[in-house]
């Protein structure tokens, strides 16, 4: 059993999984650009350098790399949280299936989509009093093909590779390095600061600190590193079709106010009997 950190060594411990992540996306990035651009160069017979970089921009305007270099990376983080995770003999996270036993998933879900409405309310909250950093937020969305027509190689990641290895990564190793040397709750409040670092940007920022905490609390009444895992499966996947709740609830005060209310009660619910659920797994 490793011995307890001080806690300037469990902060420093707990940034090293969000320095791995980066890492990961930038090998990937250059892995994937570096085979398209190797495979556009075999491909192609060039007349001039100026019908060398006008078969090149056309390239990259038709092709999108976004989604191949996420699924990498997730893939590889995945790989690397679970060989460095199984090296952690005192790890107290189980990964045992019988924590998502009896009603587990239904409140999962139920807490799942009450998570994603609330969200969408801080998110657009957000946006009205950043209207420069929600413009940012859309871009970033846009670009990584999240908005209209989302193709199901980043369905893929979002839904499914992405939840896995942040899990793994925030609610796995950072939450364990930090609680070596603080209480739960202060380390909960650290894994969902980096969490919300690692978004890269100051609106996901906000509501991933807000879903971090979720999770966080989720993995600590219930033990199963599994369980964080279905619910942030469970966000994601709901994404489109609660953005159209949301919707209809931001028409006027009286449907915000009902749906703000409905889903924070229901969060509020659902943590309560996933805690009383807990204590028999």
């Amino acid at each position: 059993m490793e011995k307890k950190s001080t806690k300037l060594e469990s902060i420093l411990k707990s940034i090293i999984p969000s320095i791995i992540l980066m890492i990961l996306q930038i090998c990937a990035s250059l892995f994937v650009m570096g085979f398209y651009f190797m495979k556009f160069m075999n491909s192609n017979k060039f007349l001039s350098y100026d019908d060398f970089y006008k078969k090149l921009f056309k390239m990259v305007q038709e092709f999108s790399s976004l989604p191949y270099i996420y699924q990498l990376y997730s893939i590889l983080g995945i790989i690397l949280m679970l060989i460095l995770i199984k090296n952690k003999k005192d790890f107290r996270c189980n990964f045992n299936i019988s924590a998502l036993k009896g009603n587990m998933i239904i409140y999962l879900i139920l807490l799942g989509i009450s998570l994603q409405i609330f969200t969408s309310y801080v998110m657009n909250i957000c946006i009205i009093f950043m209207p420069e950093e929600g413009k940012k937020y859309i871009e970033l969305m846009e670009n990584a093909g999240m908005t209209e027509n989302i193709k199901l190689s980043m369905i893929l990641y979002v839904a499914f590779l992405g939840p896995i290895c942040e899990e793994l990564a925030f609610r796995g190793l950072t939450m364990y390095y930090a609680q070596r040397g603080f209480s739960f709750w202060t380390a909960n409040i650290i894994q969902s600061v980096l969490f919300g670092m690692f978004h890269m940007n100051v609106i996901q920022g906000i509501y991933a600190f807000v879903l971090g905490l979720a999770f966080g609390y989720v993995l600590n009444v219930t033990g199963g590193m599994l369980v964080p895992i279905v619910l942030h499966i469970i966000f994601n996947s709901t994404a489109g079709i609660m953005s159209l709740v949301t919707e209809f609830g931001n028409k006027n005060p009286i449907t915000f106010c009902a749906f703000l209310t409905a889903s924070m009660s229901v969060i509020y619910f659902t943590l309560i009997h996933l805690k009383k659920i807990g204590k028999n797994i």
